[in-house]
């Protein structure tokens, strides 16, 4: 399925009725489609998501909540701010009830799972756990893959001089290395855990060496 068919199966079953089905995701892809997203688009990153989570569906304990979620999670994005999900909460909260979801009660869960992208601090729930192991998937993909994701970060942050982003870019990624593990459900430690491992030692390593190759001709 692509994600506009996607989009229409999950939306029909939050309530949003067939004639806004179109109208909802235009306004879904306009979103997506603002400058500065490489990785965090539509078509890329939210749909792995989706098709992720189809697999391991089984594995939520309010589904909808956790789908409405990857969905929306990065809805807004501005590599420069802090507050990322805050907004994208505030944002899928009117755009889901601008376009006919009328259960509050789930609108404040998906608000609340999105909340749990930032990827900091204690994480109580199955779901908020779920949802950021779908997010962070990608650090346990073939290195092919992890590489390009890597890319698509630095392009999103190219307006950063390489030396601050590569050191700002170890210290994230050696707070997940610092995990006892960086996935929490299991089926997510057996999938991705080793090759994420792998991956962010071999980043860091990288980042480190270009690190000191651009000190050393800064100083020639």
């Amino acid at each position: 399925m692509n994600s506009k068919e996607l989009w229409q199966r999950f939306a029909q079953q939050i309530g949003i009725s067939d004639r806004e089905l179109d109208a909802s995701f235009r306004a879904l892809t306009k979103r997506y489609s603002l400058p500065r997203r490489y990785y965090h688009t539509l078509d890329g990153h939210v749909v792995r998501c989706i098709e992720l989570f189809q697999d391991v569906h089984y594995v939520a304990i309010n589904p909808l909540a956790v789908e409405g979620a990857l969905w929306l999670h990065d809805a807004y994005y501005n590599p420069g701010t802090y507050d990322n999900e805050k907004r994208s909460g505030i944002w899928a909260q009117s755009f889901l009830r601008q376009f006919g979801a009328r259960d509050e009660q789930l609108i404040d869960q998906i608000v609340r799972l999105i909340a749990a992208t930032t990827h900091t601090g204690e994480l109580i729930g199955s779901d908020e756990q779920l949802v950021m192991d779908i997010d962070l998937a990608i650090l346990g993909a073939p290195q092919n893959d992890f590489d390009k994701y890597e890319v698509c970060i630095r392009n999103e942050y190219a307006w950063v001089p390489w030396l601050t982003f590569a050191e700002k870019r170890k210290e994230i990624l050696k707070k997940f290395l610092a995990r006892p593990t960086i996935y929490h459900h299991r089926i997510f430690v057996e999938r991705y855990e080793r090759m994420a491992r792998k991956n962010l030692i071999r980043s860091i390593k990288q980042l480190r060496k270009s690190q000191e190759y651009q000190s050393s001709k800064a100083q020639e």
